[in-house]
């Protein structure tokens, strides 16, 4: 077994104890040389990792019960004095902010599409519909009406507006994205349903 295969398989969430498998949505954080516990977004910090199911719950419930000094045998503690449920809302801002890059990332790949006539004539070939969370319900259920006839992508409803999501892709007024095959859409994808998780209103559904 390669190291890294290794490394996957050996994963088990700080908090419940339980295996986490590949490719589900997971946290990996690493203790920096001053014993702060440092969220590694991309997963690849160097040093030991201690990974946790995306999910805002488990991670209060591991910096209380101790789960994170266990997995590192040593002590750890969070920056400038948080306390967990600061820090955990401070990881979730990380998460929003890093879902907001993928899809600005996806968008000028060419794998994000906008507008609701693209995305709705798209739906086919569609591994994803993103909506922010003031999007238009009569829109939506359109586009979700052609997805139930013709199409397999999950809807993800983020919890930023539109505002916020237009700006981060640098497309005014994109309401309806539709993410198409290709690695950096997927990554957008990756991370849009860990940011569901960890905020607990997953609202992701297939049509």
């Amino acid at each position: 077994m390669s190291a890294n295969k290794s490394r996957q398989t050996d994963r088990r969430c700080v908090a419940t104890g339980e295996a986490i498998p590949p490719g589900a949505p997971a946290l990996r954080f690493v203790r920096d040389p001053q014993g702060i516990l440092t969220l590694d977004l991309s997963g690849k910090l160097p040093g030991r990792g201690a990974w946790l199911q995306a999910e805002s719950g488990f991670l209060e419930r591991a910096l209380k019960k101790g789960g994170f000094a266990r997995s590192f045998k040593e002590g750890i503690s969070l920056p400038d004095g948080m306390t967990p449920e600061v820090y955990a809302a401070e990881i979730r801002t990380q998460l929003t902010r890093r879902t907001l890059n993928q899809l600005g990332l996806a968008r000028r790949a060419g794998q994000c599409l906008t507008g609701f006539e693209v995305v709705k004539a798209a739906v086919p070939k569609l591994i994803a519909y993103v909506t922010p969370s003031d999007a238009a319900p009569d829109g939506v259920g359109k586009i979700l009406r052609t997805l139930e006839a013709r199409g397999n992508a999950p809807h993800i409803v983020l919890e930023p507006d539109s505002t916020a999501l237009a700006e981060a892709i640098g497309s005014p007024g994109a309401v309806h994205l539709g993410l198409i095959p290709g690695k950096a859409a997927e990554s957008a994808l990756y991370e849009a349903i860990r940011l569901r998780h960890f905020t607990g209103s997953d609202t992701t559904s297939r049509q």
